[in-house]
């Protein structure tokens, strides 16, 4: 059993069952045994301890040879020429007296009696060589004929099998689309509803309220339509069409750099070195997505001062490294209760994103997807 076990990689479990194996057979004095628990341990120890391995590679040739137990005396030889011991020639040559001299009785006996095996196998195939002719033709007729029904039931479940796999998989992705859809509205009605809406109602009730004909509250009227045509852009810039033709990269890095501000860099790191015009088109839209996501994010909650968007490729696969220094946040409550849209998003293109957060240690995303 612990022999068993070394060869699993269990290894200090094996080790531990195979001494108390030896131990056991020597307090029984059952030699055979205790030939076969000494190679079991020679063969353990040949990879990491060559000295304790020619130990009971020893100790097994010893008993072998008391006992006149050829193969045991081979193993045991094996062991010790591998091993790269002192007297590895001696050993060698022993072993090679040894291999020959049996295989000189063992060919003796195979001699002595292959004459009557082979008259006798002769005549037993001669009797059956018509008989199996006969057989053969009727199984090779049968063969082929269970051979086009199998083929043709494979062929008729494998279509069935794919028929299934392509409806699930259109089920899912539209299910998928449908999500990413309606958290796209909702979000879109939430920026309306609390921020737009909210300022709109400020600059009507500032008009009411204020005399208009004094210039700084003209100054202060104009800046709050400012205001609200900025956010108008910006709900505006966050849903319009995406570009994913010769321009992309230029159109991404322009989108991440417009989060640059006073309080916060944006770095961009080799966005250029992506071969885009491989990435299918669907996938360039939902990494714009994404990554537009998490830099809305990060100018809402994060406070960071320092972003850095890290693009890589190895050819088949584009990998996406977001990093900023923010006061970041728990992470089951953020993978609980925010970022599904973004899971969702790459569920679709079958890639993956993990997030890595705690807070007041920023906020990191690794984004994976083939091409």
């Amino acid at each position: 059993m612990g022999f068993a076990y070394s060869k699993i990689g269990n290894t200090d479990k094996g080790l531990t069952l195979m001494q108390e194996g030896l131990k056991i057979r020597n307090g029984a004095q059952d030699l055979y045994g205790i030939i076969g628990s000494n190679l079991h341990l020679a063969q353990y120890y040949s990879k990491s301890n060559i000295q304790k391995s020619n130990e009971y590679a020893t100790k097994a040739y010893e008993i072998a040879t008391k006992l006149r137990s050829i193969d045991e005396r081979l193993k045991a030889l094996s062991f010790l020429i591998s091993n790269d011991s002192e007297a590895q020639n001696a050993y060698a040559q022993k072993f090679i007296f040894l291999n020959d001299s049996i295989i000189k009785v063992r060919n003796n006996f195979k001699n002595k009696f292959a004459r009557i095996k082979y008259d006798s196998k002769k005549e037993k195939e001669e009797n059956q060589k018509l008989r199996l002719e006969n057989v053969e033709n009727e199984v090779a007729l049968q063969k082929a004929e269970n051979q086009k029904i199998l083929f043709l039931s494979g062929f008729i479940i494998l279509c069935i099998v794919l028929f299934f796999v392509k409806k699930n998989h259109q089920n899912k992705t539209r299910a998928i689309k449908l999500k990413t859809a309606y958290d796209t509205e909702t979000r879109i009605a939430k920026d309306i509803h609390d921020e737009l809406a909210n300022d709109v109602f400020n600059t009507i009730t500032f008009t009411q309220t204020q005399p208009l004909e004094i210039e700084n509250t003209k100054e202060t009227l104009i800046q709050k339509l400012d205001h609200i045509y900025a956010r108008v852009r910006g709900i505006s810039r966050e849903n319009n069409t995406i570009d994913t033709k010769t321009n992309f990269a230029s159109n991404l890095k322009e989108m991440l750099s417009t989060y640059n501000s006073d309080h916060t860099n944006v770095i961009i790191n080799n966005i250029e070195k992506v071969n885009w015009h491989l990435v299918d088109e669907f996938k360039k839209v939902t990494i714009h997505r994404i990554l537009q996501e998490l830099m809305v994010n990060m100018k809402k909650h994060s406070q960071a001062s320092l972003v850095v968007v890290k693009f890589e490729s190895n050819g088949k696969t584009v990998f996406i490294d977001y990093t900023d220094n923010g006061k970041g946040a728990d992470k089951n409550k953020i993978i609980k209760n925010g970022m599904q849209n973004m899971e969702n998003r790459i569920l679709a293109i079958k890639g993956t994103i993990t997030f890595d957060t705690k807070p007041d240690k920023g906020f990191k995303v690794k984004i994976t997807m083939s091409k």
